[in-house]
C-alpha cells in the first residue's frame, strides 16, 4: 500500500463539504457507503477511499480535477467499476473519480467502425447498441476495442467476443 498522506486525512471533512458544492448531488463520505467503492471487479484487494465523487459533466469533472489539484488530494478515475485488472484501486487519502453516470453514448459510426462514448458506459452497452446491425464490440485486454462485423468473428475471436459478453452480462 502507498503511504498516506495524514494532511489530507486530517482535512477530510473540508474536502468533502467542498466537494459537495462542486458536484451537490454526486458525493459519497459515509464509511458504509464506501464499501460499495473499495475495488473494481477485481475483489482481490480492497481499500476504501477518502471520497466518491460521481459527476454528470465535463464540466463537473473538470472543476473536481482543479479542486484535487489545487488542494494537493490524490484521484483515481474510474468507469463502470467492471475492469478485472485493479486499475481503478482506491486510495484512503484519495477521491475515487467514479464516472458510471456518464454513461451515455454519443456516437456510433459503423462505417468507420467507431463508437464515442462517456467513460462510463459498458462494453456490454456499446454491443447491445451495435448487435441489431450486424456487429459487436471486441473487447480485449492489451488491446484497443474494436468494432468488428458479425461476419469477421470465427473461431476463437468469436468466443472470446462471446464470452467479454457473458462475463459483463453476469
Amino acid at each position: 500500500m502507498p503511504e498516506q498522506n495524514e494532511d489530507v486525512l486530517a482535512r477530510r471533512p473540508a474536502i468533502v463539504d467542498a466537494l459537495r458544492r462542486l458536484v451537490p448531488d454526486g458525493v459519497i463520505a459515509e464509511r458504509d457507503a464506501l464499501a460499495a467503492y473499495d475495488c473494481d471487479a477485481l475483489t482481490a484487494y480492497r481499500q476504501k477511499p477518502l471520497a466518491v465523487v460521481l459527476p454528470r459533466s465535463a464540466d463537473e469533472v473538470s472543476a473536481v480535477l482543479a479542486f484535487c489539484h489545487r488542494e494537493q488530494v490524490r484521484l483515481v478515475p474510474r468507469g463502470a467499476g467492471t475492469s478485472l485488472s485493479g486499475g481503478a484501486f482506491p486510495l484512503a487519502d484519495g477521491i475515487l473519480l467514479g464516472l458510471s453516470r456518464m454513461n451515455r453514448i454519443l456516437e456510433i459510426d459503423l462505417e468507420n467502425r467507431c463508437v464515442v462514448a462517456e467513460p462510463g458506459v459498458t462494453n456490454l452497452a456499446i454491443t447491445k447498441a451495435v448487435e441489431g446491425r450486424g456487429f459487436l464490440l471486441c473487447a480485449r485486454s492489451l488491446e484497443p476495442s474494436r468494432l468488428l462485423d458479425r461476419r469477421q468473428c470465427r473461431g476463437k475471436l468469436r468466443r472470446n467476443s462471446l464470452s467479454q459478453i457473458r462475463a459483463d452480462d453476469e
